[in-house]
């Protein structure tokens, strides 16, 4: 509930519960959905593995989607900053752009699933127009790594004024509030 400014609010305790620890008919449903989740991340876990090691092995990559239960997808020409239908960012699949033609990748997690890629064809860069795009390209690593230095700079005020005690970090809130976003 929020309660905007310059407004009061009158409220009377009728009773307090001292903490205890919950009953399991008051828990029961949580902890078997808490279980199922365990069982089917080890589940998962270990059919990614099984893949992994098939497509190590050399199976095919329609034998690979097949095992998998998985259809194959198959995307136009991607280029590192762009995005991969189906996918998301190009540049989560990293692994895939240091592959040669035919080569295989993965699992690859992405947006709570995995995948696994075959790279089909490889363009080469074109190098003609780097005298071009030169400035732009040293002007897109200068930002980077100013903000990688900026953000370094701040971590080093923040952890100087813990160690002063003039900041208190509350970790179990930020854990909860993290968990938040992860449900």
């Amino acid at each position: 509930m929020t309660i905007g400014a310059n407004k009061l609010v009158l409220a009377q305790v009728t009773g307090i519960t001292p903490a205890h620890p919950a009953e399991l008919a008051d828990v029961q449903d949580e902890v078997r959905q808490q279980v199922q989740n365990i069982k089917l991340t080890k589940l998962v876990d270990e059919s990614l593995a099984m893949l992994e090691n098939r497509m190590k092995a050399g199976a095919d990559f329609a034998t690979l989607a097949k095992l998998a239960g998985a259809t194959i997808k198959t995307s136009g020409l991607v280029e590192r900053a762009g995005s991969i239908e189906g996918f998301g960012l190009a540049s989560a699949a990293e692994e895939i752009f240091r592959k040669n033609p035919g080569e295989m990748a993965g699992p690859i997690r992405a947006g709570g699933s995995a995948f696994f890629m075959k790279l089909e064809a490889k363009t080469p860069a074109d190098l003609t127009e780097l005298a071009s795009q030169r400035e732009q390209l040293l002007t897109d690593l200068k930002n980077r790594r100013a903000r990688d230095r900026r953000a370094v700079f701040i971590d080093g005020i923040l952890q100087k004024l813990v160690k002063e005690k003039k900041v208190k970090i509350y970790e179990d809130n930020i854990n909860r509030l993290v968990g938040t976003f992860r449900s």
